[in-house]
């Protein structure tokens, strides 16, 4: 966050900015050291949260992170990485109806079991603005569960396959490319292969209408000509 911070802070010298610590790394070697290294400047709030399990230390920076909000009442929050004051802290915006930025947006390892995992789905599902670190990291937000694989056709062509054992056909794909890409994305449904029997995932509970019937021969399709 070191650069982030620098960068907010050059570039609006004239807004609001807070710095909050939460305290779940307090330890020199894991907290100090890098604060005093990157020259980041010292926090204007320290929460103190310590060690504890993931509920205790997510209900302590909600506990303690709620006054602060609710005192400098920003626009923004900016949420860094996957830890549990991550989640927390972008819990504790949404509640109060603040909007959540997450950087680092994106990560995933696809392992649930990994608390890291859960956190990060969860700050970027409550996050206004994701700010990724990699082309990887677009690529996860298009589908949550891996379930769409990519691979180049010819400029600007990509095909995207659907993993039906991963598909959970939430549509986001589509969403995600009509929000904020050129809208060129549709689920293209062979109809020479398709049996019209809807028993696919994807066909049964996809809320939107991402559904395209193309000609055999000529699957690759741009938008305006569907």
């Amino acid at each position: 966050m070191a650069p982030v911070i620098a960068a907010l802070r050059a570039r609006l010298p004239d807004a609001r900015h807070a710095l909050v610590h939460t305290g779940q790394h307090y330890d020199a070697l894991m907290s100090d050291v890098f604060l005093d290294e990157l020259a980041v400047p010292a926090p204007d709030h320290t929460l103190r949260v310590g060690s504890g399990s993931h509920a205790e230390q997510t209900a302590l920076v909600l506990e303690r992170l709620g006054p602060v909000l609710s005192e400098a009442d920003p626009d923004l929050v900016l949420v860094p990485g996957d830890v549990n004051s991550s989640v927390a802290a972008a819990l504790a915006a949404a509640e109060a109806g603040i909007a959540v930025a997450h950087v680092e947006s994106g990560l995933r390892s696809f392992d649930r079991s990994m608390p890291e995992e859960t956190n990060r789905i969860v700050v970027d599902e409550l996050s206004t603005l994701l700010f990724l670190h990699s082309e990887e990291g677009a690529e996860n937000l298009r589908c949550p569960t891996d379930a769409l694989r990519r691979s180049f056709v010819e400029d600007p062509y990509y095909e995207y396959v659907i993993d039906e054992a991963r598909c959970i056909g939430c549509a986001k794909c589509v969403n995600g490319c009509t929000t904020f890409g050129n809208g060129s994305l549709h689920l293209q449904i062979r109809h020479d292969r398709c049996k019209n029997c809807n028993e696919c995932y994807i066909a049964r509970v996809c809320p939107v209408d991402a559904f395209v019937r193309v000609p055999a021969d000529n699957p690759y399709l741009i938008k305006k000509a569907l």
